[in-house]
């Protein structure tokens, strides 16, 4: 299967990214992906100008298509905790235009991300079906 990235930037509106709220918020979301088969997480902090702290992206390589929707349900639960939630998420394709969605816990509407997550999965899956494979 071609793998797919997807970064996710977690944050709690009013607070420093690098408050012990946000970090533990983050931490209960990289450790319950963590537990998701078919994921490869990796931890990118970049230093935020006029900002105490970095802002902690997740970046989560998908090598199964059945994580998709485990994803999406996990940010889901994720934002619900907590009104003053919000998530960005940018998913790359190999090949595509990376594209972003973002979501907070006030207006959980995670529709588009979870069709965007299968038709990116679903397009990995049929690339990886037929690499060199002209059916002679």
């Amino acid at each position: 299967m071609s793998s797919i990235e997807v970064v996710v930037q977690l944050t709690v509106e009013g607070i420093d990214p690098d408050h012990p709220l946000v970090e533990q918020a983050q931490t209960e979301f990289r450790e319950h992906a963590e537990d998701v088969a078919g994921l490869l997480i990796e931890e990118r902090s970049t230093p935020v100008t006029g900002q105490k702290g970095a802002l902690t992206e997740l970046a989560i390589l998908f090598t199964s298509s059945r994580a998709g929707s485990a994803v999406v349900n996990l940010i889901k639960v994720w934002l619900e905790r907590d009104q003053k939630r919000s998530v960005e998420v940018t998913v790359t394709k190999p090949g595509e235009q990376p594209f972003t969605v973002r979501a907070s816990g006030e207006k959980i509407s995670l529709s588009v991300l979870e069709e965007s997550f299968k038709t990116a999965v679903q397009g990995a899956v049929q690339q990886s079906a037929t690499p060199g494979d002209s059916g002679d």
